[in-house]
This record gives C-alpha cells, sequence and structure tokens, in this order.
C-alpha cells in the first residue's frame, strides 16, 4: 500500500515538471500550435492560436458552445461560422471554387470538415 502511494506521488510531481499546453498567454501574438484550455461550469473551452496579420480569428460564445474559426479570408468571401447549443463546430479551409461548406448539424456530435481543395 504505502509503494503504490509514493508510486503516485511520484507520478504527480513528474506531472507538474512537465510543462503543459495550459501555459500559453491568451494574447493574438500566439503561433498557431499553442493552446490555452480553459473550463467553466463544467464546460471545455479551447482557445487556439490567433494571428494578427493573417486576420485568422478564434471566438468562444455562450451557452455551452465552442465555436471556432480557422483561417478565414475576407476577400475570398471565405466563412466559417458555427451556431448553436450545445455544438462544437469546426470549419478550416473552406474553398469557394469547389463550392464545398463545412458545416455540423447534428447533437452532441464534433464534426471537423478539413480541406476545400479538388481532389
Amino acid at each position: 500500500m504505502k509503494l503504490r502511494l509514493y508510486g503516485l506521488f511520484i507520478l504527480l510531481g513528474i506531472f507538474l515538471l512537465v510543462p503543459s499546453c495550459g501555459t500559453a498567454k491568451a494574447s493574438n501574438s500566439m503561433s498557431p500550435r499553442k493552446i490555452f484550455i480553459s473550463t467553466k461550469n463544467d464546460v471545455v473551452h479551447i482557445f487556439m492560436g490567433v494571428e494578427n496579420t493573417t486576420k485568422k480569428t478564434t471566438r468562444i460564445v455562450g451557452h455551452g458552445t465552442v465555436h471556432t474559426m480557422r483561417k478565414v479570408k475576407s476577400g475570398t468571401k471565405q466563412t466559417a461560422r458555427a451556431v448553436g447549443h450545445g455544438f462544437a463546430h469546426g470549419a478550416h479551409e473552406v474553398g469557394t471554387q469547389t463550392k464545398k461548406t463545412a458545416r455540423a448539424m447534428k447533437h452532441d456530435i464534433v464534426q471537423v470538415f478539413r480541406g476545400g481543395k479538388d481532389r
């Protein structure tokens, strides 16, 4: 029993020494690979890297919903929208010439659509 407790404390100590992804700053100067995770009222919100120069946005709008928008280009009329309650919607690089859209319409399902390229 004592060995199990010692092992647990050793693992906990190692875990605390390893840097976690939750230490990223919540600013617009982050690199796209860094993420910041926050929890509030049993809801997990994930903020991904936002760059000012490329007009990338990542937003989270209430009601326990995780809304993400990535690589939305203003000149090409590309949009990535997530509307609804209790949804986690992801849209990534929706192409205008291929007429592909990224949509997630089902309850309790995380749907991520990637790429709008011709195959």
